[in-house]
């Protein structure tokens, strides 16, 4: 029955009031609290926590109301962290709101001892109806003290206020009234007159006792009126509000360690905590309209149905999201799995490839041994220069190695280390020379390579073989490397998307609580 009523309280939330709960609850912090009482220090002319409210409020113009609602179901549950659901039917919704509605019951039982000994003392049935009586209670206590500081005047116009009601109350009602106040007569005097000798909050109570949750109605406007009297002018779902909220800031275990800087993670604790502390207050705002008959069920039907299809919109989104999510994972795997092939493939060819390398490297060795064979018949001019040009490289090879065995057989400290010098030098010569000899024995066998030499056929037709074969090898593993880079581009375009996607993904889930639960 209560997530019944909170669910027809929450798509009949609308306008002004529906932002007016919205931003109290969700705008509200713990720093923003101080600072507006702070400044009322200061500035007694304004209330500062009423004026923000109010900047708040107007933010939330162009929200349309069934956004407000699904925001604000939503950041109930996540208050109390409940897993989301569907929301397809009416039911799943009820459920929902019955589980927030315990949740917080439950919270104010751990929290609060005075409303354990208010539940252990009451006769209620329901969760919301003893948050509710415990509100109520609270505001009737806090309207106590300004009840005793009213006029004549003023005592006067509440108490009609209260007069009428009971007036229009059934005949069985207003006996039952009698004998719990124990009173003759249901005047406007007699009523004054016990709210003077015995409490506001006593009398107020016995009211609401007898004539339920309808008396609400009128006992809360008669004390929103008799407020602005005083010089309280904010709205009364407002001013219930602040009367929670003033309890929090002057905490001790709130201020001082905020004042010792607890850092931002206090903050996020202690705004966490008052919000829990709020919900209670958000309910009696929420569901006491309905409770005292305001409502049509046609109507709330049609809301409801708005509600579960706006949910469902998001739902769809969030499917959207994940059917890309997974194709872009299919598509970078299929393309993984490919480009793996293709560089798999590449990596085989250059190991063939090193092959043929050190294949043509042991015929270019064998072919150096082979060009000083060459009969002078059968060489070019070319050839017997680039042969004459060896031989003269290498006769200087050993006529420095000579002298670097003659210096090494001097003796003396001076021709020692003169010794040392030159041999560097020398060696560095012969470095330069063998180099210069390896250069031109390159040329010779390519010269060799090129002669028209029956013997020499075989040698030149399986060297032309391997070139060949290398070209090919090399240009095939060039296209395999194009097409694995291509599609390794392709990947990081994909994982780009994909990495846009999650966020997105992440962003509405975080927008939206409960999406995430929904498999």
């Amino acid at each position: 029955m209560d997530g019944k009523l909170l669910t027809s309280s929450l798509v009949h939330l609308k306008g002004q009031e529906l932002r007016m709960i919205y931003s109290l609850l969700f705008k509200t912090n713990i720093v923003s609290l101080i600072s507006a009482k702070t400044k009322d220090l200061f500035n007694k002319d304004v209330d500062h926590f009423n004026a923000s409210l109010e900047k708040e409020i107007e933010k939330l113009a162009h929200i349309s109301d069934e956004a407000l609602q699904i925001d604000l179901f939503l950041k109930l549950t996540e208050i109390y962290e409940l897993k989301g659901t569907h929301y397809d039917t009416a039911v799943e919704i009820e459920q929902k709101c019955a589980d927030i509605i315990q949740s917080a019951h439950e919270e104010m039982l751990k929290d609060e001892k005075e409303y354990k000994e208010f539940v252990h003392s009451a006769d209620d049935k329901s969760a919301l109806q003893f948050m509710i009586h415990y509100q109520m209670q609270k505001v009737f206590s806090t309207f106590d003290g300004k009840f005793k500081e009213f006029n004549d005047k003023e005592r006067n116009d509440f108490t009609e206020k209260i007069h009428q009601f009971l007036m229009d109350l059934p005949a069985e009602k207003q006996a039952q009234l009698k004998e719990k106040l124990q009173i003759d007569e249901l005047t406007n005097d007699t009523v004054r007159q016990i709210m003077v000798t015995q409490g506001s909050v006593i009398v107020l109570s016995i009211i609401v006792e007898v004539a339920g949750f309808a008396a609400y109605t009128t006992l809360t406007t008669a004390i929103a009126t008799s407020m602005a009297i005083v010089g309280v002018t904010l709205p009364f779902g407002v001013y219930t509000f602040a009367t929670t909220l003033l309890s929090l800031i002057i905490n001790p275990f709130v201020l001082i360690p905020l004042a010792l800087g607890g850092g931002g993670w206090l903050l996020t604790r202690q705004n966490k905590h008052l919000r829990k502390k709020l919900v209670p207050v958000v309910l009696l705002q929420m569901t006491l309209p309905l409770i005292v008959g305001v409502g049509h069920e046609e109507v709330e039907q049609q809301n409801l149905q708005a509600f579960i299809s706006r949910w469902q919109h998001q739902r769809e989104k969030q499917i959207e999201l994940n059917t890309l999510q997974h194709r872009l994972l299919k598509e970078i795997a299929f393309n993984e799995k490919n480009a793996r092939a293709l560089e798999k493939k590449s990596s085989e060819i250059s190991k063939n490839i090193a092959n043929l390398i050190e294949e043509m490297e042991h015929l270019h060795r064998s072919f150096k041994q082979m060009i000083y064979s060459i009969q002078p018949n059968e060489q070019s001019a070319l050839y017997t220069s680039l042969l004459e040009i060896s031989a003269s490289k290498k006769e200087q090879i050993a006529s420095i190695e000579v002298q670097i065995m003659s210096n090494s057989k001097q003796s003396g400290f001076w021709n020692t280390l003169t010794s040392a010098f030159d041999k560097n030098s020398l060696k560095n010569e012969i470095r330069a020379l063998e180099k210069e000899v390896d250069q031109t024995e390159n040329q010779l066998v390519a010269e060799f390579l090129a002669m028209d030499c029956a013997i020499l056929h075989q040698e030149q037709q399986r060297y032309a073989a391997i070139q060949n074969s290398m070209s090919e090898l090399n240009n095939e593993r060039s296209e395999y490397s194009k097409s694995s880079v291509t599609m390794r581009q392709d990947i990081a375009k994909l994982e780009a998307e994909l990495h846009d996607v999650k966020k997105e993904l992440k962003e509405h889930q975080k927008r939206f609580y409960g999406l995430k639960d929904i498999v």
